[in-house]
């Protein structure tokens, strides 16, 4: 069936930039990939849940170990990345300020296994406030994981990781990912991949009338206008509240 547009984009975009290389060291006089035309990539609004199936999700947690309870709470009010999530470490929260930083994300690399890299891009790094709904989750999961490492004694392997395999190691990265559409079909809610949950937490905060630059900046996006393509969609809905609220202030005019 061919590449799709965005593959052809991103492939473009590495050669234009090598032989945009090879031009300034000499090798060739021009870039030919300037004069090809890439293809246009349509924007597609990303898959998410409203209000009504995030509160369906959270009551369908309740019968959730700890682990993965914290852990899809986690994602859902922080809309970090899958590999930013099982990349946090316990030194990242401060329990004081209620904040979590996120400074590294976990990869698995075929052949070198989990590894420890730094975030997609600069602004990456970055803290952001957590809600005080997840404070008893991560109390509680912190006394279940200590109670685990005396279990596992001599077995146990600290990694310093929130979230761990059974023997303390790092989680593997793509272990969210493939356990939650199972743990979504199990409670009849709709198809969502985990990453939609970092769409979720994005959409009800736009769709409640936080500023782009505000969410952009707490989903660790290197410029605003990311967020404004992946989003787009939402601002109709934020212009709507906006046309409200004018016409409760001036409608009787």
């Amino acid at each position: 069936g061919g590449l799709a547009p965005r593959t052809i984009l991103h492939h473009h975009a590495l050669i234009s930039a090598m032989l945009q290389d090879a031009v300034e060291w000499g090798y060739i006089p021009y870039n030919p990939a300037s004069r090809i035309k890439p293809p246009k990539v349509e924007v597609k609004e990303a898959k998410h849940y409203d209000l009504i199936q995030t509160l369906d999700l959270l009551l369908a947690l309740e019968d959730q170990s700890i682990k993965y309870k914290l852990l899809v709470s986690l994602e859902l009010l922080t809309g970090l990345r899958a590999g930013e999530i099982t990349g946090l470490e316990w030194g990242d929260f401060d329990y004081e300020k209620k904040t979590i930083t996120i400074s590294r994300a976990s990869q698995y690399v075929p052949g070198q296994g989990i590894i420890t890299k730094s975030p997609k891009n600069p602004t990456s790094i970055r803290t952001i406030a957590l809600p005080d709904c997840l404070m008893p989750l991560i109390w509680e999961y912190e006394e279940w994981q200590v109670n685990l490492e005396d279990k596992m004694g001599d077995l146990w392997h600290y990694s310093g990781r929130i979230f761990t395999k059974q023997n303390g190691e790092p989680m593997f990265p793509n272990t969210p990912s493939c356990w939650f559409p199972g743990f979504l079909k199990s409670h009849n809610l709709p198809p969502l991949n985990f990453h939609g949950l970092r769409h979720t937490n994005a959409s009800i905060l736009i769709g409640e009338g936080l500023d782009i630059k505000s969410v952009s900046e707490r989903l660790g996006h290197s410029k605003t206008s990311t967020t404004l393509n992946i989003y787009i969609h939402l601002l109709s809905v934020v212009d709507r509240n906006s046309a409200n609220i004018l016409e409760k202030l001036f409608g009787t005019y």
